[in-house]
This record gives C-alpha cells, structure tokens and sequence, in this order.
C-alpha cells in the first residue's frame, strides 16, 4: 500500500492544527519552540484518505512525535481520549461526517486551499496581535471558490501525421 501524498492543503492544514495550540502536544502537554518544531505532527483520528474529514479541524490534533505513534498504534487508547477530550457530540458528529461521501476535484482542492490560507492568515495575525492559548479556525463550509480552476479548453491540434490503413496522411486542425 503506497502512502497518501502530501499536497498544499495538507500543509496549511498542519500548520493550522499545529499552530491551533501554539505547537504544544494536545496529549502530552510538550511545547516545542521555534526551530523545535519539526518534533510535533498534525495526527489525524480517521485516516487521511478519508476525503470527507481530512481537513476536519475535530478530526485532527497536535501530537508530538512520540505521542502521535502511540496513539496510531493504540487505536483504543485514541478513541477514549478523542471522546473525552472532543465531547460526545462532538467526536459523535465527527463519525458521521465521517460516513458521508465528498467527491474532490481540482476546484474543490482549489477551494479547500483558499479557506485554509485565509484561516491560517488570520490565525497568524491573532498571534501576531500577542493572542495566546488556543486558538480555533473554522472548517471549510463546502463552498467552491468563484476562482476556482476549471478544466481548460482543449488546445487546437496541429496537423499531425497519422497512419491510417498503412497510408500517412495529414490530419487537419480540428
């Protein structure tokens, strides 16, 4: 089984959950300092292959290197602390986003990208203005972004040569 790529959205998406809690482990309390902080992972509770919730902000949280394995390791052990540490209703609600399809294309990544980068601006300049402590960023709300790309125009071909019954012949520009 080959791993599941890492793309712009997942980066955002890292700092945002890292930063969320100012790169301190959500399980352990270990804070990591600037220059430290390649010690902290974004750990998702269901898989990232699962499109629906991979940039949940309920679905993902700040483990340190050490805690992040055990918690993958322990899938018991990262129930019970989900449960307590979202609430019921929300590790509840978080379940059942999780059954729900969502087709992704370019336009929806595009969108998914935008939010992300508005939310981690934000974020950035709340901390930048001394705020502290956590600090929560919203989910994306399913909205395809206006400027979001669409599938391009097929390009005018130029006559090409192509054989056709042993013959070549040249095909003109569609």
């Amino acid at each position: 089984m080959s791993a599941i790529k890492i793309g712009p959205c997942d980066e955002l998406f890292s700092l945002l959950v890292r930063g969320r809690v100012d790169f301190t482990c959500e399980y352990c309390g270990t804070y990591y300092p600037p220059g430290r902080r390649q010690g902290i992972d974004c750990s998702h509770y269901i898989g990232r292959a699962n499109k629906r919730t991979r940039f949940d902000p309920d679905n993902a949280f700040a483990h340190c290197t050490k805690c992040h394995f055990f918690l993958g390791g322990n899938p018991h052990a990262f129930s019970r602390w989900a449960v307590l540490y979202l609430g019921e209703a929300r590790y509840d609600a978080l379940a059942k986003r999780s059954n729900e399809l969502l087709k992704v294309n370019a336009a929806v990544y595009h969108s998914i990208r935008l939010h992300l980068k508005r939310e981690l601006d934000i974020m950035t300049e709340r901390r930048n203005l001394g705020e502290q402590g956590r600090i929560e960023f919203k989910a994306w709300d399913g909205t395809i972004a206006e400027s979001a790309p669409r599938k391009s125009k097929p390009k005018k071909k130029s006559p090409l040569k192509k054989k056709l019954s042993g013959r070549v012949v040249k095909r003109e520009a569609a």
